[in-house]
């Protein structure tokens, strides 16, 4: 049964975070450890390097370096060493879609992708269900310090200890779901658990990115021509409106049951963010971070930041990125978000990979501005697996042709 499931997406999503300090730090080095055991011991095909994935790798061996030469010269502390960690980690990940995909049937990874998220679902409705209750049952294996029950603000964070990483998660797998799910109804069934779980999460960020993310894919899986223009748009446009329509609905008149959720409705009122409070400690924690880095006296900050570290949290990537590491690691981290994007938004007829990539980068970049959604540890593995994946697969193809 193990070997009909992907791997890397069920220990990534079902590996213990348990609830101390640093807890879901644990989950990194397991997850190394499971992926490299499965490329020492697993008897590969032959398998030949693309292009493009030496140019990756190359990025990634940039990135260490920089990131080393940024503690050297801004004397950062030893701990420092765990941010050059998160780079070879990400790299792992990336290396692993591309090497263990090589020589696979596509149909049957689709097939294991599909098993391993709708077993995933199932688990995560059982433990959300947990944390809606407040039944610390797992507890101990999954984190609810981050989780407030029914009856308070109502946050879950299922597996991941963290709502918005939760949150996250969940709107990839109604991607997947949308892509590769032939049956109409388990289809629409999917999405809308999955739908439930991102608004349970409390994230309202992520809430608005799922009804962002539908909508963007539906359109790029759609042929443009006449019929699309005259049926399926208005339609598409027409159950969006609807289906938000009702959710905002809902929300406003059981606010008071979600209230973190319905602080949405201030930023209506008072036609400003800073409303949210959320939103408002983030902007005093970036203006904070300038003035710190205005301040920083050596001439290398703009091109190596002020060093790995200096800033633990900023809920900004690009600021994060900037004041820790510099323009530079900046500029090469980001490309493959941005390569991605660019090629989803301009390929006429996209398979799934390009689609789930293209929707995972631009959503990456734009919900940058209030989370490391490309600097952090977790956010960026399922993005670099599948990266993997695809530089695999198209490699593959080409040589075929």
């Amino acid at each position: 049964m193990i070997k009909k499931l992907n791997i890397l997406l069920l220990i990534f999503c079902l590996v213990p975070r348990p609830p101390f300090d640093a807890g879901s730090k644990l989950s990194y080095p397991i997850i190394a450890m499971i992926l490299v055991m499965i490329i020492l011991t697993k008897k590969y095909k032959k398998v030949n390097i693309d292009l493009r994935f030496i140019l990756i790798f190359i990025s990634f061996i940039a990135l260490i370096l920089l990131s080393s030469i940024s503690i050297l010269v801004n004397n950062t502390a030893i701990s420092s060493l765990s941010y050059i960690m998160r780079v070879g980690f990400i790299l792992l990940a990336f290396i692993y879609g591309y090497i263990d995909f090589y020589n696979k049937d596509i149909e049957k990874f689709k097939t294991s992708i599909l098993r391993t998220i709708n077993l995933v679902l199932v688990v995560e409705i059982a433990i959300v269900i947990t944390q809606l209750f407040d039944i610390r049952v797992f507890h101990y294996f999954y984190s609810m310090n981050k989780t407030l029950p029914l009856g308070t603000l109502v946050r879950v964070a299922g597996t991941f200890g963290n709502p918005n990483l939760f949150g996250w998660v969940i709107i990839q797998f109604s991607i997947l779901f949308l892509l590769l799910e032939s049956n109409l109804k388990k289809r629409i069934l999917k999405i809308f658990i999955c739908l439930i779980l991102v608004f349970l999460s409390g994230s309202r960020v992520s809430l608005l990115v799922f009804f962002a993310a539908q909508f963007v894919v539906l359109l790029k899986q759609q042929k443009k021509d006449i019929v699309f223009l005259i049926t399926k748009f208005p339609f598409i446009i027409i159950m969006g409106v609807i289906s938000v329509s009702t959710l905002f609905l809902f929300l406003y008149r059981y606010q008071e049951y979600f209230p973190y959720m319905g602080q949405i409705f201030s930023v209506f009122t008072t036609k400003n963010l800073s409303s949210v409070n959320s939103f408002s400690l983030r902007q005093e924690m970036w203006l904070e971070a300038s003035m710190k880095f205005d301040s920083y006296q050596k001439s290398t900050k703009y091109l190596l930041g002020m060093g790995p570290g200096t800033m633990k949290v900023l809920d900004n990537d690009y600021l994060f990125s900037m004041y820790n590491y510099g323009f530079l690691f900046s500029l090469i981290q980001y490309s493959p978000y941005i390569y991605m994007t660019i090629k989803g938004l301009f390929t006429r007829k996209s398979s799934w990979l390009v689609l789930i990539l293209f929707e995972y980068g631009l959503f990456s970049l734009i919900t940058g501005y209030q989370s490391e959604t490309m600097s952090g540890w977790e956010y960026p593995i399922i993005f670099f697996y599948l990266f993997g994946v695809y530089l695999s697969y198209s490699f593959r193809e080409r040589r075929k042709s």
